[in-house]
């Protein structure tokens, strides 16, 4: 809550130089907790955290959904998507439910989860600009989600230029991005980033992309679609919370870890 509110989560009276982390062991801790949060590569962080959300996605949503999946931590990850290269496009792949003959079969949806900071690095220094942040997270995650969005496009193709020299991506034009259905032609899924921010929020195509789950959970549990999705959401946001909270406590200068 002290992060949220653009307070110190550290000691202030130092004045503004930045503290020893706890994990990493530079001089770069910030008293509003954005290395711990967002930067910091070493211990439980942010790493750990991306990799639950993902988790409890699955779980809480694809698995009652009743399709079929591949996750980090259920039946491997989605690698190899792009053209037989090793590239990993996604975190999770989900296939579609399975149609009766003479209907139209879905692609399969691969998706790509982040939690990006609410926090830049004028606000280490700023608490006005943490509490400006803060009023501004919804803009963040789209320009998130934006920004996933190009990154993948770039992997496609790069992927394609690699498997077919001297043939132009199709779809492709030189000065306008690819949309996305012309993609999901070229790789055979749908490409979805789910983007959340430290503050617990979602971008509006994550938000879309949970109620999308959340029907096929209700219809197959007799509930409210809003239910389960309101469910979910505050799950996830949670968890999101409670990493960050051990993240700040785990980095604090007095702080080994692991444990000697």
């Amino acid at each position: 809550m002290r992060m949220y509110l653009g307070c110190c989560v550290y000691d202030d009276s130092a004045g503004p130089r930045l503290a020893r982390c706890g994990n990493c062991g530079l001089n770069v801790l910030d008293k509003l907790g954005i290395h711990a949060t967002t930067v910091c590569p070493s211990g439980w962080g942010r790493i750990a955290r991306h990799d639950r959300i993902a988790t409890l996605f699955l779980r809480w949503l694809i698995s009652p959904a009743g399709l079929a999946f591949q996750g980090k931590y259920f039946r491997g990850e989605a690698k190899g998507l792009l053209f037989g290269t090793a590239s990993r496009p996604a975190d999770a792949l989900i296939f579609p439910p399975i149609t009766a003959p003479g209907e139209k079969v879905d692609l399969p949806t691969a998706i790509d989860f982040v939690v990006t900071g609410a926090f830049n690095a004028t606000c280490a220094s700023s608490r006005k600009a943490a509490r400006k942040a803060a009023s501004s997270a919804d803009a963040i995650v789209n320009t998130a989600a934006s920004a996933k969005w190009n990154g993948y496009r770039r992997k496609v193709t790069q992927a394609w230029d690699s498997t077919h020299p001297n043939v132009p991506l199709p779809g492709s034009h030189p000065t306008s991005p690819m949309p996305a259905g012309g993609l999901e032609e070229v790789t055979g899924f749908k490409f979805r980033p789910a983007v959340f921010d430290t503050f617990g929020g979602c971008s509006e195509d994550t938000g879309a992309l949970i109620l999308e789950y959340a029907k096929r959970v209700a219809a197959r549990q007799g509930k409210s679609a809003k239910n389960v999705f309101n469910r979910v959401y505050s799950r996830l946001s949670y968890c999101i919370w409670s990493y960050n909270a051990q993240a700040i406590i785990l980095r604090r200068p007095n702080v080994v870890w692991p444990p000697r």
